[in-house]
């Protein structure tokens, strides 16, 4: 089919869409490398534990981490209180 000088090849249509799609997920797919980082940290003492985390860090970089994830309120060491405490 002729449409303006231009043909119409459904089969060649679809090859350079596929060449297109698999082009563009090769750009935009990548992998992420999260480190899942658990230590003692020292009751309510801020700068000793920011200095173990990011010696952590450095570590978990070293061992091809993009991210590196410390648990919540991890660096005050906060702890809950413990039920039989209670």
């Amino acid at each position: 089919m002729h449409a303006g000088g231009w043909r119409f090849e459904p089969a060649r249509l679809h090859s350079d869409l596929h060449q297109s799609v698999t082009h563009c997920m090769e750009e935009i797919t990548s992998i992420v490398r999260v480190a899942l980082l658990q230590a003692i940290a020292e009751d309510m003492n801020l700068p000793a534990n920011m200095v173990k985390g990011v010696d952590l860090c450095r570590r978990a970089k070293g061992m091809g981490a993009d991210i590196a994830l410390f648990p919540e309120m991890w660096s005050i060491g906060y702890s809950f209180p413990d039920s039989a405490d209670t």
